[in-house]
């Protein structure tokens, strides 16, 4: 797959695992990713319809911009991703997690526990942001 292609009715349940991607664009639908695996992958701007990507592990990715509509996401992990701009079903994915964040902190403090830091971005991931700008 290129960057920017479209892929319409693929099943690929449990056998996509793509490291170190470029598919910032590419419009997957009609697609059962079931059980991918996508780790430090470009996928800005990428549009994800009448897919299934349960139990999907997205890991280290970048889904700036990235349109998830009528997606089921049952069971997926999202781990350290920059959801800048990224909407699931057109809610706003960004503020809604900023929010949940904030309400989490504040209850530790109010509890007297110490809050957990933000996960620090990856070394590689910061060196390859760089070099783009």
């Amino acid at each position: 797959m290129s960057k920017g292609s479209h892929k319409s009715g693929d099943d690929a349940t449990g056998l996509v695992a793509i490291v170190d991607g470029e598919l910032a664009n590419t419009q997957f639908i009609d697609t059962s990713l079931a059980g991918a695996r996508f780790v430090d992958t470009d996928l800005s701007g990428a549009h994800f319809h009448d897919s299934a990507l349960i139990g999907a592990t997205i890991t280290d990715c970048d889904l700036r911009g990235a349109h998830f509509e009528d997606v089921s996401l049952r069971g997926a992990n999202l781990v350290d991703v920059d959801v800048t701009g990224c909407t699931i079903n057109g809610v706003a994915i960004g503020p809604l997690i900023d929010r949940v964040l904030a309400a989490v902190m504040a209850e530790s403090e109010e509890s007297g526990e110490k809050p957990a830091k933000k996960p620090k971005k990856s070394a590689k991931k910061s060196a390859k942001k760089s070099k783009d700008s």
